[in-house]
């Protein structure tokens, strides 16, 4: 049996920059750093609306026999009813992949995932990595070009409404459900909580660039930190002088962006 791999938020520095540099290298510190709570958050109403964006997805391995990878990555996410904000749903997006080990998935660069999301004080974030057997590979293709052809799919808005929403969910779940029900298949199975106000030791809800990786790399078992990465251009690597036998494991950046919303009265 494959154990889920057990995953880490870390987040950009950014330091002074407003957005990031494409010729600079940028740290990255925990998600849950103190430092964290000096980075503005909107005013305005108690409900927020939140973008996520997708920028990068390396695979270092999968646990297949082979080097050649087919995925989905399925995130969840809480949302309220714009219409009635005491309302609440979880909704999921999913983004297929193929990818070779050791590169970075095709066609994730700056994906538009979700678009406003409306929470309070915080958000439950689910992250879930799924390994398409090869002798599945056939069945997935055709489900996933029926899926493709769903108009709207590919970003989530929810001021388009909760019903188009809770379609787009039962495809993605139901997607899972057939195609990662073996243990073996789910390399992640995460649920971060990002809060406005965390706890010691819980992770901070900012707008910024955030990163999910795992602690450990496939080929060598070797542990990874965020003190021992670096971000630019999009990209995650591997600090200057410092050697990680095996290489970064599988890692994700994406992008969060908070704004203020006023919900119609």
């Amino acid at each position: 049996m494959t154990k889920q791999r057990e995953i880490r938020l870390g987040f950009v520095d950014l330091g002074d920059d407003a957005y990031p540099d494409a010729s600079k290298v940028y740290q990255l510190k925990s998600a849950s750093d103190i430092s964290m709570a000096k980075i503005p958050f909107p005013d305005g109403s108690p409900e927020k609306r939140l973008d996520l964006t997708l920028i990068s997805l390396f695979i270092e391995d999968l646990p297949d026999f082979t080097s050649n990878n087919e995925g989905l990555l399925k995130i969840d996410i809480n949302t309220r009813n714009p219409q009635n904000t005491d309302d609440r749903k979880e909704i999921s997006s999913g983004v297929e992949f193929e990818v070779k080990d050791k590169n970075y998935a095709p066609g994730i660069d700056n994906r538009g995932v979700f678009r406003n999301i409306i929470f309070r004080d915080f958000v439950n974030l689910g992250l879930k990595l799924v390994e398409i057997d090869s002798d599945l590979s056939e069945t997935y293709n055709k489900v996933k070009g029926i899926v493709n052809g769903v108009e709207g799919l590919e970003t989530l808005d929810v001021l388009n409404g909760i019903p188009y929403l809770e379609v787009a969910t039962g495809l993605v779940d139901g997607i899972i459900n057939v195609f990662g029900k073996n243990e073996d298949d789910v390399v992640w199975s995460n649920l971060p909580l990002l809060d406005v106000e965390p706890g010691p030791g819980s992770a901070f809800l900012r707008t910024g660039i955030y990163v999910a990786y795992q602690v450990s790399n496939e080929s060598e078992n070797n542990e990874v930190n965020h003190s021992d990465l670096v971000y630019k251009d999009g990209k995650i690597e591997i600090k200057d002088g410092v050697h990680i036998p095996g290489g970064i494991s599988n890692c994700l950046a994406f992008s969060v962006r908070l704004r203020s919303f006023t919900p119609k009265s």
